[in-house]
């Protein structure tokens, strides 16, 4: 699977508690902040 698809399965099952889930919750701006973040 790529990231992606990964993301997009991530996405779907959306476990409480979860990081993943938190930032969804976050929005578009703080995922791409979270991106820019652990690409430096």
């Amino acid at each position: 699977a790529d990231l992606a698809d990964l993301i997009a399965a991530r996405q779907r099952e959306r476990p409480a508690g979860s990081y993943t889930t938190r930032l969804f919750d976050a929005g578009l701006r703080r995922i791409a902040q979270k991106v820019g973040e652990e690409g430096v």
